[in-house]
């Protein structure tokens, strides 16, 4: 026994400290972009006058900057997961925010959700988890 708490440790340092997890980035990159979109819809829907051909005028509102905040952080965690996790895992992680944004417009900002779309959202949902399940077996082997 006293023999694998060595290995434990050295898995432990390969992996280093938590907050670099590649699939932790994943996920705030993740909602950070979710995020982003619902924040610069928001600030648009309010900012926005008819016959704006470019929609400059956003750029006055708050939450369109708040916005842009959220997408320049979701790049740079994005980053630094693709330094270690597997771009075609890592990609299709990312997959939910086409389920989180939806939901998050149906519930915070009132827009409503076809049959089709629900049915494209369950879909999504296998999809991300026949991806998670593969990453929890490619890491229970390292």
């Amino acid at each position: 026994m006293p023999d694998s708490q060595p290995a434990v440790a050295l898995a432990s340092a390969r992996r280093g400290p938590w907050w670099k997890a590649p699939y932790l980035h994943i996920a705030l990159s993740t909602v950070l972009g979710a995020a982003a979109q619902l924040l610069n819809k928001h600030g648009a829907d309010g900012s926005i006058t008819k016959g704006a051909v470019f929609g400059f005028q956003g750029l006055g509102s708050w939450w369109v900057w708040a916005g842009i905040v959220c997408l320049v952080l979701s790049l740079f965690s994005w980053l630094h997961a693709l330094k270690t996790a597997p771009l075609h895992i890592a990609f299709n992680l990312t997959g939910a925010m086409h389920v989180i944004v939806p939901l998050a417009s149906w519930i915070l900002l009132g827009e409503t959700i076809s049959g089709r779309r629900w049915l494209g959202i369950a879909l999504i949902c296998v999809g991300v988890i026949i991806t998670a399940r593969q990453v929890g077996e490619v890491e229970e082997r390292l």
